[in-house]
């Protein structure tokens, strides 16, 4: 029998730095191998053989191969057995990382040492505005394109004058708005401000960008942008800003395919500048992202566009002297040295920045147009949104089982170096996904309508089952790795769809105060037990419950949840108490169904 358990035996856990030693343990209890070999393989490709050495057999034989790594990169391991010209390959098995006669590997995430990532805190909490949406101070800028919703209350389009939705019905959220509820979103625990995109536009998300050097004049000015940041920093409050560097639309003043712009842009002719920042073929079509027309995709190879973009009078040192962050949009797309040029350009303006990728998947091994992402093995990023742990949380909390979001998240918790994961944003919605109550009340839509999605309600019935999940999915968020984001509106108990009914307006005056004021105690609990969440992780299944401890020197939390579908108990060494509720737990915890807390030690 073969034994080995990355989670146990190889030390330290998880991802590892350059030059940083690392130690695998590996345990055979019948017969003396003649030799025990780690077998390492790069992931451009390559193996090397390491041998182990037998350290002792008190208790079958126990050998150990001590290896740093002098590069950094994405790693990936097994065992060779021999029993003299007989060779045995040990690899992990599908579900918990024990060894056994297969060919699936380890992987090794190591990360480049000379990293150095935004200092954490570890009671950072985001809220993420989607800027149209969430609140309007003073007249609305009019426009000659689209149409402006007059009522705050009144939904969204779904479709527009043409039969097509175009994303050009617009409420007038602005900077102002948001200076207006600050002191909101403060009480709410908030650290970090996360603007959707808030640059020149015609569509209401703004993810096309018209004019990378000019704000909105919907939204606002440049000034009060800056009278945002300062007051935001007054609060305790970074701003980070949504940077769309992948594409623009088509509808700007590099393309400006509808000649709404005084330029001479790249549609309309092979003799203007902007002409080879984009993909053009002999036909006269275009290449965009996705297919969609609308958002021309960039050549990112090209030296002007990255002058105009990266260089010291460019598009990020601008904003950069904001002392700004930066969320991502679609960097996958981005080539690694379209992104180390962004990158290094943050970095060199504002050291201190944190940088988030929007990443769907394990960022750790991401292959885009069959290239390897670096992301976290070079130091490219400091964190990606999270929506692998959010799936994880989803799943669980409508019942699904302990043992599942155990595989998931420590599957993640090992693969991130942890400076990076704790960079990362965890969280149960966004702008691309459908609101969280409603995933919670278990309702899909797939194949509905726009029009069917925006007319459909939670019944009463519906939106209990939802918040107590929610109470429970929040609570894993909030003290999960990471950083917990807070899509405007989740908060308060925003239902809707898919895009665009999951971009409604915030419902000043008429919010669920019961979610409301959860969310406050999750920001207080967050806050006062900030050292155990830039702690170490550790999850167990006990009984069908899902148990998380959060560990650091300073502090520790641990997180027990139940979405069995019965009541249960959980046996506790001593007082605790409950970080949300102030309930005093001792030597047993009674959850019913859809019940989670949060427990710290009593203090005597």
């Amino acid at each position: 029998m073969y034994f080995y358990n990355s989670h146990k035996d190889k030390t330290p856990f998880g991802a590892i730095k350059t030059g940083e030693n690392c130690y695998f343990t590996f345990k055979v209890t019948e017969s003396c191998p003649t030799a025990v070999y780690l077998v390492v393989r790069q992931a451009d490709g390559g193996y090397r053989k390491f041998p182990c050495i037998l350290e002792n057999e008190d208790n079958g034989y126990v050998f150990v191969c001590r290896h740093s790594f002098v590069s950094y990169g994405l790693y990936f391991y097994t065992f060779e057995v021999r029993y003299g010209e007989y060779k045995v390959k040990i690899g992990r098995d599908a579900d918990f990382n024990a060894a056994e006669n297969s060919d699936l590997e380890w992987q090794l995430t190591v990360s480049d040492a000379t990293y150095t990532p935004p200092k954490k805190w570890g009671g950072d909490i985001i809220y993420h505005v989607f800027v149209d949406r969430f609140n309007r101070v003073g007249e609305v800028k009019p426009i000659d394109y689209g149409t402006i919703h007059e009522d705050w209350e009144e939904d969204v389009d779904v479709v527009g004058k043409d039969g097509v939705y175009q994303a050009d019905d617009f409420f007038g959220g602005n900077l102002k708005g948001i200076i207006d509820k600050l002191e909101y979103i403060k009480d709410l625990g908030v650290t970090v401000l996360y603007l959707s995109p808030i640059f020149l536009s015609h569509s209401n998300h703004r993810y096309d960008t018209g004019d990378y050097m000019q704000i909105d004049p919907m939204i606002g000015t440049e000034e009060d942008f800056a009278e945002l940041v300062g007051k935001a920093r007054i609060y305790g409050m970074r701003v980070m800003l949504d940077g769309v560097f992948n594409h623009t639309g088509s509808d700007s003043i590099y393309f400006n395919k509808e000649g709404y712009f005084n330029s001479f842009g790249a549609y309309q002719g092979s003799a203007s500048k902007y002409r080879d920042w984009f993909y053009f073929k002999k036909d006269g079509t275009y290449d965009s992202w996705w297919g969609i027309d609308c958002v021309p995709t960039l050549n990112k190879k090209n030296k002007q566009l990255i002058k105009y973009l990266f260089g010291k009078d460019g598009v990020m040192a601008k904003w950069d002297n904001y002392d700004i962050d930066w969320r991502l949009d679609v960097v996958d797309e981005l080539p690694n040295e379209y992104l180390d040029e962004l990158t290094a350009r943050v970095k060199r303006d504002n050291p201190k920045a944190t940088i988030i990728g929007e990443v769907w998947e394990d960022a750790s091994n991401k292959y885009a147009y069959g290239v390897l992402k670096p992301y976290f093995t070079k130091g490219q990023i400091d964190g990606v949104m999270n929506y692998v742990f959010r799936t994880a949380i989803l799943n669980y909390a409508v019942g699904g089982s302990a043992v599942d979001f155990k595989r998931t998240v420590m599957g993640i918790v090992e693969n991130y170096p942890k400076e990076n994961l704790d960079n990362c944003m965890t969280m149960l919605g966004s702008h691309d996904t459908v609101r969280a109550l409603n995933m919670l009340a278990g309702v899909r839509f797939d194949g509905w309508s726009k029009a069917r999605q925006r007319e459909y309600q939670l019944s009463y019935e519906q939106i209990r089952l939802a918040t107590d999940r929610l109470f429970v999915a929040s609570i894993l968020e909030y003290t999960l790795p990471g950083i917990p984001s807070i899509y405007y509106g989740d908060e308060v108990g925003v239902e809707g769809g898919e895009d665009p009914i999951n971009r409604r307006t915030y419902p000043w005056g008429r919010e669920n105060q019961n979610i409301l004021n959860h969310y406050k105690k999750l920001g207080v609990m967050r806050g006062r037990h900030a050292d155990a969440f830039i702690g170490t992780t550790e999850i167990e299944c006990y009984d069908g419950l899902l148990v998380m401890k959060r560990v650091s020197e300073r502090d520790s939390v641990l997180v027990v949840a139940n979405t069995t579908g019965t009541p249960h108990n959980y046996p506790i060494d001593g007082e605790y108490v409950d970080a949300l509720s102030g309930t005093v737990y001792n030597d047993n915890v009674f959850l019913h169904n859809n019940f989670a807390v949060v427990l710290v030690r009593k203090k005597i």
